[in-house]
């Protein structure tokens, strides 16, 4: 079942948002695998950065998902002046790691990462979006 979720918020009259409508599933297996689909509607634009943040999250925890992981993208969200590539391969990565219930601060403390770091106390409420 496909979830949205959402970062929107304004920080010193700059504006971020993304957000991904998603289903993500885990199948334990002998082997590893990582199986990304991203459907035709999503934003093509978005796409190199959707899949920079799967990787980095993968990356940081491929020791917790010995199986096959398959990440389905039914639709990447943006606005033209508020979304960057920083914020949608931030957003991915807090998504992903709020699916799995995994600490993103190890991932997101990094400084590649500094310009968001007042998005790391922030938590998804229960429509699942970070809005302030």
């Amino acid at each position: 079942m496909f979830k949205t979720y959402k970062i929107r918020k304004q920080n010193n009259q700059i504006g971020y948002y993304a957000g991904f409508e998603i289903d993500v599933s885990f199948t334990k297996q002998e082997n590893s695998s990582k199986n990304i689909v991203i459907y035709p509607n999503s934003i093509q634009e978005w796409k190199a950065s959707t899949i920079e943040g799967i990787t980095i999250f993968y990356e940081s925890y491929k020791n917790e998902f010995q199986g096959d992981l398959t990440i389905k993208i039914n639709d990447i969200m943006f606005f033209p002046v508020d979304t960057k590539e920083i914020i949608v391969i931030y957003t991915i990565i807090r998504v992903l790691c709020h699916w799995f219930q995994l600490d993103y601060l190890p991932i997101l403390n990094q400084p590649q990462f500094e310009p968001l770091l007042f998005l790391n106390k922030l938590h998804f409420n229960e429509n699942l979006q970070i809005i302030n």
